[in-house]
């Protein structure tokens, strides 16, 4: 075996002396070599402020483009009430009559829509009131179901610990003191017979 690990070592020893011929890699790849883009060429500098100072500042910007106004159309039916969509034009005496009692209707239910929302969102504070007052209580029943646990098993032991020791003293006064109480009337006797 050590023959072996000696013969290995040497094999091992002979190639790190012997020289492999060093490879370049190319860092260009398969990529071909162009002599015009291989040489630095310093590009024009930046052109200088708008400002003329010596400080550099920024280029102001363009002005924004606003909108161009747009032009109302003129119909030729001028008069009645008009839709609600300037481009729709004017409305007929039926479409007019239409929209004033939607008007009306509209007078009419948005305070009763006002109202609703109004309870709606005391309801939405009730109920998250409530909610987070439930997530409370769980979060204190289930604390005091712990504890209780707790108690209970304390209990227990003291339960066990009281059992154990009464078992102790009854065994004790239901057998030990009867035997001592006779096995000293018969030392009594024997030294009365003595004397």
């Amino acid at each position: 075996m050590k023959l072996l690990l000696l013969l290995f070592l040497c094999v091992i020893g002979t190639l790190a002396q012997h020289e492999a011929p060093k490879q370049t890699v190319d860092a260009r790849g398969h990529r071909p070599v162009s002599r015009g883009r291989e040489t630095y060429s310093p590009g024009q500098a930046a052109p200088p402020p708008i400002s003329g100072g010596s400080r550099y500042s920024g280029r102001p910007t363009s002005a924004p483009v606003g909108k161009a106004a747009q032009e109302k159309k003129e119909y030729p039916e001028s008069g009645g009430c008009t839709h609600m969509s300037e481009e729709m034009g004017v409305l007929c005496p039926t479409g007019c009559e239409l929209k004033k009692s939607l008007l009306k209707q509209e007078r009419n239910v948005k305070p009763t829509v006002d109202q609703l929302k109004r309870s709606v969102d005391e309801l939405t504070q009730s109920t998250n009131s409530i909610y987070g007052y439930v997530l409370d209580m769980t979060a204190e029943v289930a604390q005091r179901q712990r504890v209780s646990e707790g108690n209970g098993l304390l209990v227990g032991q003291y339960t066990d610990s009281l059992e154990s020791q009464h078992a102790f003293i009854k065994d004790a006064v239901d057998v030990t003191f009867p035997q001592n109480i006779k096995i000293l009337q018969g030392v009594l006797e024997k030294i009365r017979e003595k004397i």
